[in-house]
């Protein structure tokens, strides 16, 4: 999921992972080895999420089909990278960008890998936002940081604090349930 998209991962063999395994480096040690190399970045086009090839190279040793849990294991981590990054880069600027709307200013804002709730706002004026947030829609993503914001003036979910949230996001009523219906995204990564 990406901006509220299905995209197909595709693999690209643009990066393959390049380890020297060392003399006497069973394959086996090898591929272990392999889980805490980076491969590559993932990258995305219009059409599907780009992966590193899952595939091991070293001195000596080619695995063109590594095992499929090493796969899967290094597909998790490579995606969740991306996420985090992507994260990073939208919500700064929608935070900044809502943020100076509102006329409110931020401390910090962090980016985590929580699957408990999609963002919170801290006494500091310091936002977190769940890096799984990229899977929403740019609607529900924009009224995630809008309710985040207005908790920096309503520190509870009063009428006070949703009229803060209407007078940016006229609409946020339906944003607010179009994300109430995604929430099965946040429930998948617990598991």
């Amino acid at each position: 999921l990406f901006l509220g998209a299905n995209l197909p991962i595709h693999y690209h063999d643009k990066a393959l992972m390049q380890l020297d395994p060392g003399p006497g480096m069973a394959a086996e040690d090898f591929q272990q080895a392999a889980l805490g190399f980076p491969s590559g970045l993932p990258d995305v086009d219009s059409a599907a999420l780009l992966l590193p090839a899952p595939r091991l190279r070293g001195k000596g040793i080619s695995l063109a089909a590594p095992d499929p849990e090493l796969i899967k294991a290094q597909n998790r981590r490579l995606i969740l990278h991306w996420y985090k990054t992507q994260a990073e880069r939208l919500l700064k600027v929608r935070s900044r960008y809502f943020a100076q709307r509102m006329g409110l200013s931020i401390s910090r804002i962090r980016i985590s890998s929580a699957r408990s709730s999609w963002g919170s706002c801290n006494a500091q004026q310091g936002i977190n936002y769940s890096c799984f947030l990229i899977c929403l829609s740019p609607r529900e993503i924009d009224y995630v940081v809008v309710h985040e914001l207005s908790h920096i003036r309503h520190r509870d979910h009063s009428k006070a604090f949703y009229a803060e949230i209407e007078k940016t996001l006229p609409d946020y009523r339906e944003r607010e349930a179009a994300l109430k219906k995604d929430q099965w995204v946040l429930e998948i990564l617990k598991e």
